[in-house]
């Protein structure tokens, strides 16, 4: 399944959460205190400088092991690490190393807090992370873990927007699978998940409805739209990921890939001056 799936994460959603978490631990000022790491944490993500960040959010988690906006950045900041050095061609187990800690600090937020649907939404991201680097068993095996936890994610909150979109991309990967693919898949690892185009669409436009200005929603609905051959329509969703603010490091991604996708999708126009003698008559 495409890389497209496994790219997302979890991100307008904390911007909120940013926002107001920030100015709750900006008051405290007692260095390596808890709230200490978690303000420093969120400064320095909102500088995008995930390193830095990370490292205070996983000294506030050791302070407060259970607490969900440590566990729940640290998890974020953890996967863009990954996600940079992947896109970046960094040692593969390095990458693969930072998504099976992803892995287990997903595990662990869904532990502690099973009742809030960031949980199985931030299972599904580190397992579609993770399958980048199994067997094709493991992939299957991985696939079916995917879509039961974000339909999980929407049960438990169906007005969790990232859920909806999560399933869209995987819906739109899986409807991308040959028939001879899904055969000889079933018939030697077990059952692939069956999903169409239609779904694909039908999950980003609910996706869209929850929260209408999320970019990486707009990237991912115009490469679904391609795809069902609706040139017109995924060239707007690209022109909106162009437009739209930046909110996360990996937005100027993919805002360089949506412009790639205009230049491809829209032929250049020349236009040729022609003067009233040259104009095309009725006789033309």
């Amino acid at each position: 399944m495409g890389r497209g799936l496994f790219h997302f994460i979890f991100i307008f959603f904390l911007v909120m959460s940013v926002l107001t978490s920030f100015s709750a631990f900006a008051g405290s000022t007692k260095k390596n205190s808890f709230e200490f790491e978690m303000a420093e944490g969120y400064r320095y993500f909102k500088k995008y400088d995930d390193e830095t960040s990370s490292k205070h959010f996983e000294a506030a988690r050791k302070l407060k092991p259970n607490d969900f906006d440590a566990q729940l950045m640290l998890l974020r900041t953890t996967n863009n690490i990954g996600q940079n050095l992947r896109d970046s061609g960094a040692d593969p187990q390095l990458v693969e190393a930072h998504f099976k800690k992803n892995v287990l600090l997903a595990e662990a937020l869904n532990k502690s807090h099973p009742e809030r649907a960031e949980g199985p939404f931030s299972l599904a991201i580190a397992y579609g992370n993770l399958a980048l680097f199994s067997s094709a068993r493991e992939k299957v095996r991985l696939s079916q873990n995917i879509e039961a936890n974000l339909k999980k994610s929407i049960e438990l909150n169906p007005q969790f927007p990232f859920s909806h979109l999560g399933l869209g991309i995987f819906y739109r990967e899986v409807s991308r699978i040959t028939f001879l693919e899904r055969f000889f898949a079933n018939l030697l690892f077990g059952k692939i998940p069956h999903a169409t185009l239609e779904d694909a669409e039908q999950n980003f436009k609910s996706s869209l409805e929850l929260e209408p200005n999320f970019l990486f929603t707009h990237y991912h609905y115009g490469i679904c739209l391609e795809y069902a051959d609706k040139t017109d329509e995924a060239i707007a969703e690209y022109q909106k990921v162009v437009d739209l603010p930046q909110t996360d490091s990996q937005d100027p991604r993919l805002k360089r890939l949506a412009k790639k996708a205009l230049d491809r999708l829209q032929p250049t126009v020349i236009r040729i001056s022609v003067s009233p003698s040259q104009e095309p008559t009725d006789q033309d």
